[in-house]
Parts: structure tokens; sequence; C-alpha cells
């Protein structure tokens, strides 16, 4: 899909930047994506870790 880039300014995404596309009711709703945590859905200081995104509040044993 292609946005013009007046819209990727307002959404403050990249030309290859993942977009989070869904619906409300009848509207179509774009967000940028940014990767949450797999066990409590937060997104501040994530990173990769075998595979998923975990947060920094996730203790490892």
């Amino acid at each position: 899909m292609v946005l013009p880039i007046e819209l990727r300014h307002t959404l403050g995404t990249a030309e290859k930047d993942d977009l989070k596309i869904f619906t409300d009711g009848e509207q179509v709703i774009l967000r940028k994506y940014q990767p949450a945590c797999s066990f409590c859905n937060l997104t501040d200081n994530v990173i990769k870790f075998k595979g998923k995104v975990i947060c920094g509040s996730i203790k490892m044993r």
C-alpha cells in the first residue's frame, strides 16, 4: 500500500516502516507499528529474545 508523504509525516513513519491496520466499526485505522512485550503488552524498552519481544519488566531466571 502506498501512502502519501504528508500522511507518513503525520504518522511519523518512514517509507519502509510497518503500519498496524485495523477496523473500528466502519472505520479503517492506521497506526505506526510498535512491537510490544509478548507477556505484558508494554512497548517501552522492548528487545527481541529467542524470537520473542520482551520488555525490561520481565525477570529472567
